[in-house]
């Protein structure tokens, strides 16, 4: 064999390894001293956990993301809109409260009702309170933004 056909093969397996992430690839020698590509049962396993692992890194990321802006946001805005600075804070202040209140019952609920009706329900549960915010903005209402955050 020549270095080209060396070459062409290393190309095939970098090809390979850049087009399925997290494929487990084997190289297998036959007797002409060929690379063949070979994809196991557990490495289709290993594959979907390496998956689930990277999906729950970048959810894990984006919700931390989220909370600090939220955190900044709703500080800002309750600067804007409260009568004195000193009260800028109770909008987030009642958001953790809100989550500490309500943690138990609706983990309690998911379990009698199932997770996704009290996901979806929780989905629009924010969207209702996003609107309210909006709202609560452009009235320029602080009690607004406090029951909306």
């Amino acid at each position: 064999f020549t270095y080209k056909y060396i070459r062409f093969n290393l190309l095939n397996i970098l090809i390979c390894l850049f087009t399925n992430h997290f494929k487990k690839i084997l190289p297998k020698i036959d007797r002409i001293s060929k690379l063949k590509i070979v994809i196991t049962k557990e490495a289709l396993k290993l594959d979907l956990a390496k998956k689930n692992v990277l999906t729950l890194a970048i959810a894990q990321g984006l919700s931390i993301t989220s909370t600090g802006i939220n955190i900044i946001h709703t500080g800002l805005v309750g600067v804007i809109l409260a009568p004195k600075t000193e009260y800028a804070t109770i909008p987030l202040s009642a958001q953790f409260i809100t989550v500490a209140l309500t943690l138990i019952p609706i983990s309690l609920l998911m379990g009698i009702f199932g997770r996704k009706i009290i996901f979806f329900l929780g989905i629009i549960s924010c969207f209702i309170g996003s609107l309210l915010v909006v709202y609560a903005i452009f009235e320029k209402s602080f009690l607004t933004f406090i029951f909306a955050a």
